[in-house]
This record gives C-alpha cells, sequence and structure tokens, in this order.
C-alpha cells in the first residue's frame, strides 16, 4: 500500500505540475488531492524537487533508451529511429513533456541538468548523420519540432514527417 500511496503522489503531482505549473502547485496542494498529510509526501520524497524528479524519471528514461537505441541504428535509420522515439516519449508521457517545458524548471538547477543532458544526447546524435547546408540548425529546428509541435494521436505521423524531412534535406 505504501508504493501505491507513492504512485498516487507522482500521478497527482504529474497532472498538477502540467495543468497549473511546478511553481504554482505547492505540496500541500498535492498532499490534500491524495488526501494525505503534507509529511506523507516528504516521507517518499526528500522535497517538492525529489518529487518533481520521480515525475521526470520515466519521461528522461525513455528518452535516454530512444537515443541509445538510436545510435546503434544504422547511420540511414538514425535519424527516423531517434526522432520517432522522442515523438512516441511525447506521446506516452504527455504530462512530463509539458512539465519539462516549464519555465520555472530553469530555476531548478539539477532538473535543468538532467532534462539539458538528456537533450544533448539527441542533438549529437542527429549531428553525428545530418549532412549539408545549416545542419546545426535544422538538427535544432527539428528537435523544437518534436518537443513543441502537436503531438497527438492523430498529428503524430505529421509531426514526425516533418521533423524527418528537416534532418534529411540535403
Amino acid at each position: 500500500m505504501a508504493t501505491e500511496l507513492a504512485a498516487h503522489m507522482v500521478r497527482t503531482a504529474s497532472t498538477m505540475f502540467a495543468a497549473h505549473g511546478y511553481s504554482a502547485v505547492s505540496v500541500r496542494t498535492i498532499a490534500n488531492a491524495v488526501h494525505a498529510d503534507v509529511a506523507a509526501i516528504y516521507y517518499y520524497f526528500r522535497s517538492k524537487d525529489a518529487l518533481l524528479a520521480a515525475v521526470l524519471a520515466p519521461y528522461l528514461a525513455q528518452q535516454i533508451s530512444v537515443t541509445e537505441t538510436a545510435n546503434a541504428a544504422p547511420r540511414a535509420q538514425r535519424a527516423r529511429t531517434l526522432l520517432t522515439g522522442l515523438v512516441d516519449a511525447r506521446v506516452t508521457h504527455p504530462e512530463a513533456a509539458a512539465i519539462v517545458n516549464d519555465p520555472a524548471i530553469r530555476d531548478l538547477p539539477r532538473r535543468r541538468a538532467e532534462i539539458e543532458h538528456v537533450n544533448s544526447q539527441a542533438t549529437h546524435s542527429l549531428l553525428i548523420t545530418t549532412t549539408g547546408r545549416g545542419a546545426r540548425q535544422r538538427v535544432e529546428l527539428a528537435l523544437t519540432l518534436v518537443a513543441h509541435g502537436p503531438v497527438t494521436a492523430r498529428s503524430r505521423s505529421h509531426t514526425l514527417d516533418a521533423a524527418v524531412r528537416l534532418i534529411e534535406v540535403v
């Protein structure tokens, strides 16, 4: 039951952080939403930042896994493999994807560093395979499209195709 409560706290925090922004949601608000004491949240998570880390962990882990898989793929398939995986991570974890784009996260050095590390791995992976004029700009634009563009079940393929076309332009 204890792990169920912690998982419920993470799910609730994820929903609230995505809907209202990290800085607008207090630990007390999350505790009230899960019908627990604030002390219970601090029992499982040492701080609000630690709770945020638990919210973001599956999303960031999936992005790292996708990047590693793409790096192992043949060069010709690397961009599509990586971009597909990143789009799928946004579809799988829509709330976490929204939270990483929250400006308040920039004020949290550990979280910002984790996110920047994951993003730099993806950028590096794409830069290795992208050639031609403006390769860096095209990679950054493709990753921005994947990170911020519309990604629903319906728009997924359009967003992915647009990002891949940016990379494959020579």
